[in-house]
């Protein structure tokens, strides 16, 4: 009987992830989406391109929510992104007013893990960019995401 045993985070089953720009026409590089999540961190979802790190000063932030095919409470998200730079914040819920912020970080050019505070289940998670990391190929600020998954206890 291992019913006592305590097991590490699992990867938290994901039912759909969408782009989310609530402040600009509602859509960030929908075709790319599948990417960040594709098991290929050769593929990317990009933001679109900015004249600066703050939206071109149009918007607070654009991002990626990930919807949880049931409520749970994520311990961390895991992200690999090319970008090295810019800020992000972990959103439980979708990005509005009734958004709580359980996490922090920046783009490290690579594979990272970011610790979630705990909280209530919720349904969706959102990695929210609120500052852009200078664009990989040297133009303008863009974000990439290669792949982000959640972790937490099911």
């Amino acid at each position: 009987d291992d019913a006592g045993v305590q097991v590490g985070p699992a990867s938290l089953p994901l039912a759909a992830v969408t782009d989310a720009d609530p402040e600009g026409e509602g859509r960030e590089m929908p075709g790319e989406v599948p990417f960040a999540y594709d098991g290929n961190d050769a593929t990317s979802w990009r933001t679109e391109r900015y004249a600066t790190p703050d939206f071109g000063g149009l918007k607070k932030g654009v991002g990626l929510s990930l919807a949880l095919q049931s409520p749970a409470t994520a311990r961390e998200l895991v992200l690999s992104s090319p970008s090295t730079g810019g800020a992000f914040e972990v959103l439980a819920g979708e990005p509005g007013p009734s958004a709580r912020v359980v996490g922090r970080g920046v783009f490290e050019g690579g594979a990272q893990r970011v610790v979630l505070e705990g909280g209530p289940p919720v349904g969706t998670y959102t990695l929210w960019i609120t500052d852009l990391p200078p664009n990989t190929d040297g133009s303008g600020y863009r974000a990439h995401v290669s792949e982000v998954a959640l972790e937490g206890a099911a």
